[in-house]
């Protein structure tokens, strides 16, 4: 079930969604194939990560968002195996991304496997991915904004 065929190539979901050389549109055609052949849109890897493709595709400051909706309105999971793509996005700074979840109905209060919620993530031990003072009032306005209780 790893492997579907594309043509020539054999790409994994995962492959196609983080393959940079592809426009959204042809990983998009892509995942429609992958869909259509029985693929399950949360398919985990255990030899790759424990996680589905959302978390990948979160952790980075500029996300593909079009994607990230196609496979939200194709069943993707935010909070999956343990893991939040929600916590990821705001590990990364990607306050669209974090707005984008929020309203496509993650939880914000969700506790990953290692019990860590977005608070972990926002204020992150790992110097790599310290935000600025203003980048956590900014995220911080956002996650308050799109319903968050504290």
């Amino acid at each position: 079930m790893l492997n579907w065929i594309f043509g020539d190539n054999n790409l994994t979901l995962r492959e196609i969604c983080v393959n940079n050389e592809l426009s959204t549109a042809k990983k998009i055609q892509k995942i429609n194939k992958y869909l259509a052949n029985g693929g399950d849109i949360n398919f985990i890897d255990p030899d790759i990560s424990p996680c589905n493709v959302l978390v990948p595709l979160s952790r980075s400051p500029e996300s593909d968002l079009e994607l990230i909706q196609y496979l939200l309105d194709n069943g993707a999971q935010i909070e999956c195996n343990g893991f939040s793509a929600l916590h990821a996005a705001i590990e990364f700074n990607n306050p669209e991304l974090v707005k984008l979840y929020l309203k496509a109905g993650a939880n914000v209060y969700y506790q990953n496997q290692f019990n860590n919620c977005w608070l972990n993530y926002l204020f992150h031990p790992n110097p790599q991915y310290i935000y600025q003072d203003s980048q956590r009032i900014i995220m911080l306005d956002h996650l308050l904004e799109l319903g968050l209780d504290i």
